[in-house]
């Protein structure tokens, strides 16, 4: 083990030197939050290609968690997900955006308070063990988690079809309502305070990817 490092060292060592005008060269493995990866993966890609003409970039989408895993691992060189009010001493996290979380109900009970629509519709709910799920569950009074019928599942896409169809409401990042919501459906205002997910590009401390690391933000941040 001890022996491959320093090859790897060595291969980035060659890269640092020979890249060209100081341009972000190599492969890396980037991870997406599958949440967001409708959103930011495209137009990632489509700025890469312009921004960083000699790097190649390797992505695949997953839940937050298991991203973080496999960064830890070692099997991702960084991944987007959603921020840890608690993460791993060994990571580091570098905020993308915040984005804040809406209520999405059925048109005709859009002047429901949201504390009303957990005793008159069925609630989906993501995932709890999932960055959005505890995100959720957080803002989420328990006494209203204890009302009516509860839905998991593990899709935005599929939550916002179901409350389109007016089968129940639900809490989610207000930039993937306003994606997926539908004529039959409406963003619930509620009062009091404001819940909000922090998307992070995560990477280990202190890795041959640190010297990189910053261009990459560039590419997300544009």
């Amino acid at each position: 083990c001890d022996r491959a490092e320093r090859l790897i060292s060595l291969e980035h060592d060659m890269f640092r030197v020979c890249r060209p005008g100081g341009s972000l060269t190599g492969t890396f493995r980037i991870g997406f939050v599958a949440t967001a990866s409708v959103r930011l993966l495209p137009e990632f890609l489509i700025r890469s290609g312009r921004l960083a003409p000699d790097a190649q970039f390797d992505v695949e989408t997953g839940l937050s968690e298991d991203l973080e895993s496999r960064v830890l691992s070692g099997s991702l060189d960084g991944a987007i997900v959603t921020g840890s009010s608690a993460p791993d001493p060994l990571l580091s996290y570098q905020t993308l955006r915040e984005e804040r979380f809406v209520y999405a109900a059925p048109a005709d009970y859009a002047c429901q308070t949201s504390d009303e629509l957990f005793t008159l519709l069925p609630f989906f709910l993501f995932m709890p063990q999932t960055g959005i799920g505890k995100v959720i569950a957080k803002q989420i009074a328990e006494p209203n988690l204890k009302k009516g019928k509860r839905i998991y599942l593990d899709s935005v896409e599929a939550i916002m079809e179901c409350v389109n169809e007016g089968l129940g409401f639900a809490l989610l990042p207000e930039p993937d309502v306003q994606r997926y919501i539908g004529a039959r459906a409406r963003i619930v205002e509620t009062s009091g305070t404001k819940t909000s997910r922090t998307l992070v590009f995560a990477t280990m401390n202190s890795t041959e990817l640190t010297w990189q690391s910053e261009r990459i933000l560039e590419i997300l941040r544009a």
